[in-house]
């Protein structure tokens, strides 16, 4: 993992990670994932790199296993998960509901990628493939009503005991 706040690093190290300390220069709203995991991976001795955001927090048992079997098995290069999307846009052709067409969309749940092509500084490659998610489970927290959803869809997954 890669840090830059000392008692994150701390907590983390507890726990049994491996920190990367991360400059200033990475540790600003700025800074671009890509960025911040090259970085990291010039540190270290890796062929695969898994990213997980800690803004997409609902991940089933197993599936980051799922994702690099799946990453493995096809000869990809990049991965990425994704979840079926049933929307339109606004004033196109308003379809009924039952004949949209869904869109895959990336979710930021779980990106596997080949240390080689983020040393090249790239994040999609020339053999992506994506995984297939819940909706649930590529919910995104980027505001007050995504952490309430988020909140729900775990209270439900794993009730209190």
């Amino acid at each position: 993992m890669s840090t830059e706040d000392a008692e994150i690093a701390e907590v983390a190290r507890a726990a049994g990670a491996e920190v990367a300390e991360r400059p200033p220069e990475l540790a600003t709203d700025d800074a671009s994932t890509l960025a911040v995991v090259r970085h990291t991976v010039g540190l270290i001795d890796a062929d695969i790199v898994v990213v997980l955001q800690p803004t997409s927090p609902i991940r089933r048992p197993g599936l980051v296993d799922l994702c690099v079997g799946h990453f493995a098995a096809t000869g990809a290069d990049s991965l990425g998960t994704v979840h079926r999307d049933y929307s339109y846009e606004y004033g196109a052709t308003m379809p009924r509901r039952q004949e949209i067409r869904p869109r895959l969309v990336d979710n930021g749940n779980v990106y596997v990628l080949s240390a080689t092509l983020v040393r090249a500084g790239r994040w999609i490659g020339e053999h992506p493939q994506t995984f297939e998610i819940t909706r649930e489970e590529g919910v995104e927290i980027d505001d007050e009503f995504d952490l309430w959803l988020a909140q729900q869809i775990l209270a439900h997954r794993w009730p209190a005991t």
